[in-house]
């Protein structure tokens, strides 16, 4: 093994001590994992391709990742190239292993911005690709005039921190711009429901809004059609809601019959 070929395969063992695990970091660059523990092991190089992705994965030039180890090390976090944007995208998705644990479908319920006196309930699914997690929601919701019924789509990234789960979406269109909805389970004796905040901006009302959150799991034999078709934005009526969605989202004892 050359000098060279050394001090690569160390200062790429302590950027991927950096990691979550360095079979998530493969996912992530697009690396397969046995070649890439060849590179760690000094026992094979990286292509030039390679090795542009994995200094852009890790936000190092390549001048940089072939420094002398010790060099390389006492550079510290400027050694890194660490960014705004790396930290931002290093919190997705988070803790994997507890987010696989709720991904399925939802059905979504909060306030309108442009109707406050009304609820919406949307269609919101969360799925792992490639390493990361993509959600999709869908709302149905009726002019206030003409009554004709139109969809809103919107996709994004979920995350997980500390038994929270983090949603941030834009709309297909772009309209309204970027949202995000935390949540986390509700309580005891409530299994399946989330609760939390959403925030995002209006483009009815052009300008932006929050209001409280209250997330439920689909079972997965409910058609997805079936689960689609029951949303939209309802007035607040128990015949509608469930006790739990009127007590987040109206107050206790709150919603006509």
């Amino acid at each position: 093994m050359t000098d060279e070929a050394g001090d690569l395969a160390a200062n790429l063992r302590h950027l991927c001590a950096g990691e979550r695990s360095v079979s998530q970091a493969c996912r992530r660059i697009g690396i397969n994992r046995q070649q890439f523990a060849r590179y760690l092991g000094g026992t094979a190089t990286p292509s030039p391709h390679n090795l542009r992705r994995i200094c852009a994965h890790f936000g190092v030039g390549e001048d940089e990742i072939r420094l002398p180890h010790r060099l390389f090390v006492a550079r510290g976090r400027r050694a890194l190239g660490l960014r705004a944007g790396d930290a931002l995208l290093d919190a997705f998705p988070g803790d994997a292993r507890a987010l696989r644990a709720w991904t399925g479908f939802y059905h979504a319920h909060y306030r309108s911005p442009s109707q406050p006196e009304r609820i919406i309930r949307a269609l919101v699914s969360i799925e792992e690709r490639d390493g990361q997690f993509l959600s999709r929601t869908i709302e149905r919701t009726p002019h206030a005039e003409t009554g004709q019924i139109s969809r809103a789509r919107y996709v994004g990234l979920a995350s997980m921190h500390e038994g929270t789960l983090f949603l941030v979406e834009r709309g297909r269109l772009s309209r309204g711009g970027i949202s995000e909805t935390i949540l986390a389970p509700l309580h005891r004796g409530t299994r399946g429901w989330l609760s939390g905040l959403l925030m995002g901006f209006s483009w009815r009302m052009r300008q932006p809004y929050s209001s409280p959150c209250l997330w439920k799991r689909l079972g997965p034999g409910l058609p997805a059609r079936e689960a689609l078709a029951a949303c939209g934005s309802f007035p607040p009526v128990r015949r509608q809601f469930e006790a739990v969605v009127l007590d987040a989202l109206v107050g206790r004892g709150g919603g006509a019959p």
